[in-house]
């Protein structure tokens, strides 16, 4: 399965519905990090067997594909069926490491 995230698309709402059409997240899930983080792991965990490939297109000044990030390492770390490429853009050049996850 393969999930393209556009810059029109990168906000949060937008990676979160995106990610709920691709991966069928349930009816309860909610446009904020904690319910996607939660709904996310469930989703892999039920692809134990397939690899999701997620393309990711940041917006300078948003830090929605920060946050993102940090969500799909972890999520890479303990499921171990996800990879991920960030296009270049110069957003990146000031680091994932200052993104903060908002609910």
């Amino acid at each position: 399965m393969k999930i393209e995230i556009s810059a029109a698309d990168s906000s949060r709402e937008g990676i979160v519905r995106l990610f709920a059409e691709a991966m069928g997240f349930p009816d309860y899930h909610r446009p904020n990090w904690d319910s996607f983080d939660e709904c996310l792991r469930d989703a892999l965990e039920a692809r134990s067997g397939e690899t999701v490939d997620v393309r990711i297109e940041p917006v300078p000044g948003d830090d929605a594909a920060f946050t993102l990030i940090d969500i799909l390492n972890d999520c890479r770390a303990e499921y171990g069926n996800l990879t991920f490429l960030v296009r270049e853009t110069p957003v990146l050049a000031s680091g994932p490491e200052q993104s903060k996850r908002k609910a």
